[in-house]
């Protein structure tokens, strides 16, 4: 028995032993104080735990599924691409319940070749939603693992790698468990001197400063996390034209003013600041990452704020690269069309703020917009959105749902879908509905809208159009 925090079983299913894994989810388990329990499927069983309905993959237990095997494991070599199509096929008739990780593990096979089927099979199920298909070449660079394999425990035990190649395998496996199921880290506060760069700009002036190739690695990682929807913010003591402008005119920095959507950049204490960026867009602390070098500054915001994930970049530059590749806060789950233009629409939404601030009156903005809400049943290509928003929704979600992309089908259940545009843009979807007919009743299980819109009307004609539909349909 454990009192520690539980995420759901993961269930595995392998084509060769991975029964070690075990081993390093323990070990994870310890280091992080939470309980990871991990599921096997029968040895090498891969096909049959997909078709097999009774299997640890179909298990409604099971919080994910991984699908790890080797190309020389379920098909000869003159046999492989058709493998491919033949593991798409049975991917797609199994209909496991999301999230799905399809991980292809390394065999000697050449790395064009092994690129190639990847590609394919990634293409085969991209439309499935919350499959994820990824390499296991990648978990065994991260962790500098450069002789992985073992051929001697393949032969007597079907165990194809070494102890440090396992322990990276696992390790990927822990780090996507968890990016799955963490609640969506939104925002990052970061701070500026010898944390972007190498030096204080106020004492070094520009000139002085010096970006290495660490400081870049962070600033390269910050461009991805700003181009996967989170929002990139400056908190830093210093004279914001400085900051500003040293970002802009600097040609080795790779992160821009373009990327930095808010900042609070002056001599406040930043146990103060960050929680006012956070408010600026409407996030809670417990969705926010604090990076600064000083540890003061990190006690300071994990005293004021615990809930705030406040992490200290290091000091050295050598080790900033390091850093940046081991921050499993960094990691993220797979991207919906929203995701990776949410920077567009923070930016639609800074210009209606500017806009309700010069209006004379809440009317008068809203009238200004020209709102335009589109209500519709939500189709196959919503449905990521649309369980993503279930997730995320915390402000305005009347039942408080956390479903998956399998679960938000619910059987028998009319699953709607609510876009949103105005003049400044699209909103995209943003809202969800869920009602089954009983009798003459209409029950609505789902009922939720993004902060982004609330206030703006949205709600009630989400209401009103529910309830035409519901008496069309012949209930109350």
């Amino acid at each position: 028995m454990t009192d520690r925090p539980t995420i759901g079983p993961l269930a595995l299913a392998a084509s060769f032993t991975v029964e070690p894994l075990a081993d390093v989810f323990a070990f994870w388990s310890d280091q992080l104080g939470l309980d990871l329990p991990v599921v096997f499927a029968p040895h090498a069983h891969l096909y049959q735990s997909l078709l097999d309905r009774s299997s640890p993959l179909h298990a409604a237990s099971a919080s994910r599924r991984v699908l790890v095997f080797r190309w020389s494991d379920i098909a000869d070599i003159d046999e492989r691409e058709s493998a491919v199509d033949e593991l798409i096929r049975t991917v797609r008739i199994a209909a496991l319940r999301t999230p799905v990780l399809v991980l292809v593990a390394p065999d000697g096979t050449a790395a064009g070749e092994a690129a190639g089927r990847l590609a394919r099979l990634s293409e085969g199920l991209e439309d499935l939603p919350g499959v994820t298909v990824d390499d296991g070449r990648r978990f065994f660079q991260a962790y500098r693992v450069d002789a992985p394999f073992d051929e001697k425990a393949d032969r007597l035990a079907h165990l194809p790698y070494t102890a440090e190649g396992m322990a990276a395998l696992g390790t990927g496996l822990v780090r996507w468990h968890l990016a799955a199921s963490r609640p969506p880290l939104k925002l990052l506060a970061v701070d500026c001197d010898n944390t972007l760069w190498g030096g204080v700009l106020g004492e070094d002036g520009p000139s002085g400063l010096h970006v290495q190739e660490g400081h870049r690695a962070l600033q390269k990682a910050l461009v991805r996390q700003s181009e996967a929807g989170r929002i990139i913010t400056l908190a830093s003591k210093n004279e914001e034209t400085e900051v500003l402008g040293y970002l802009a005119d600097a040609p080795q920095c790779d992160l821009r003013p373009a990327h930095i959507l808010a900042h609070r950049i002056g001599w406040d204490a930043k146990s103060l600041t960050v929680p006012q960026l956070a408010e600026d867009f409407g996030v809670g602390l417990d969705a926010v990452l604090f990076l600064d070098d000083d540890a003061k500054e990190i006690a300071e915001m994990r005293s004021m704020h615990p809930s705030v994930q406040s992490v200290r970049v290091p000091a050295e530059a050598d080790a900033l690269s390091g850093f940046v590749e081991h921050l499993w806060l960094f990691d993220t789950p797979k991207l919906t069309e929203t995701d990776r233009g949410r920077t567009r629409l923070y930016r639609e939404e800074k210009a209606r703020k500017a806009q309700a601030q010069a209006a004379p009156s809440l009317g008068a903005f809203l009238a200004s917009l020209d709102l335009t809400i589109d209500i519709r049943p939500a189709a196959r290509s919503d449905i990521p959105r649309l369980a993503q928003l279930t997730q995320r929704t915390n402000q305005f979600n009347t039942t408080l749902l956390r479903c998956d992309e399998i679960s938000i089908v619910g059987e028998g259940q009319e699953l709607f879908a609510v876009d949103v545009r105005d003049r400044f843009g699209e909103y995209g979807t943003v809202g969800a509905m869920r009602g089954r007919a009983q009798g003459d009743t209409y029950f609505i299980d789902l009922f939720l809208l993004s902060c982004r819109v609330l206030g703006r009307g949205v709600e009630h004609r989400m209401a009103a159009w529910l309830g035409a539909w519901a008496l069309r349909s012949g209930q109350s």
